[in-house]
C-alpha cells in the first residue's frame, strides 16, 4: 500500500511540474512573439499574423497549464474533459505548425526574392549588415547602398529560415512529447482507484 502512494506522489509531482513548464512556455512564446514583433516587423516586415499566431499559441498553453492544476485537484469529470479538450486543441494547433515549418524554407527563396523587391534602401542596408552580404544573388543584383560583404544575401536567409524551421520543430515536438505525458498521467490518476 505504502509504494503504491509513493508512485501516485511521484506521477502528481511529474503533472504538476510538467503543468509548470506548460504555464512557463505559454508565457514565454507570448514575450518572445511580441518582442520579436515590436522591434522588427518594420524592417523585416513581419505580418501581425505572426503575432497573433503567438499570442493564441501562448493563450492555449497557459490555458491547459492551469486547466491541467484543476482537473487533478478536483474530483469533477467535466473539468478533466475540459483539460483534455483543450489539450487537444493545442497539439493539433502544435501539429500543424510542425507540418507547416517545413514549407518555411521550402520556398523561402522564392519568398525572399518577392520580399527583396519590396524592401526599400534603408531595410536593405539593415538585411546587407546583420548577414554580411551583398545584393539579393550576389553585389550586381538590387544592392543597397551600403554591403555588408562580397556574397549575395539569398543563401543567408536560406540558411537562416531552415534553422528557424528545425528550431520550431524540435520546440513544438517537445511540447508535445509533454503534453501527451501530462494527459497519459491525468488518466492514470483520476481513473484508477
Amino acid at each position: 500500500m505504502h509504494h503504491k502512494s509513493t508512485v501516485k506522489k511521484t506521477f502528481k509531482v511529474l503533472f504538476f511540474f510538467i503543468q509548470a513548464l506548460g504555464f512557463i512556455s505559454g508565457i514565454g512564446v507570448s514575450i518572445v512573439g511580441t518582442t520579436i514583433y515590436a522591434t522588427a516587423h518594420e524592417i523585416l516586415q513581419i505580418p501581425t499574423k505572426m503575432l497573433m499566431l503567438s499570442y493564441v499559441l501562448g493563450i492555449l498553453e497557459v490555458l491547459s497549464a492551469v486547466l491541467g492544476y484543476t482537473a487533478l485537484a478536483s474530483r469533477r469529470r467535466l473539468r478533466m474533459f475540459v483539460y483534455i479538450s483543450t489539450t487537444l486543441i493545442l497539439m493539433n494547433v502544435q501539429a500543424i505548425m510542425a507540418v507547416k515549418s517545413t514549407v518555411i524554407h521550402e520556398r523561402s527563396r522564392a519568398w525572399a526574392d518577392w520580399r527583396w523587391d519590396s524592401l526599400n534602401e534603408e531595410q536593405r542596408n539593415f538585411v546587407q549588415s546583420k548577414f554580411k552580404c551583398c545584393g539579393f544573388l550576389d553585389s550586381s543584383d538590387r544592392s543597397g547602398s551600403s554591403c555588408g560583404g562580397s556574397d549575395g544575401c539569398v543563401d543567408a536567409v536560406y540558411k537562416l529560415s531552415k534553422s528557424t524551421a528545425s528550431l520550431m520543430q524540435r520546440t513544438l515536438m517537445f511540447s508535445f512529447f509533454f503534453e501527451s505525458v501530462g494527459m497519459g498521467i491525468l488518466s492514470m490518476l483520476r481513473l484508477r482507484k
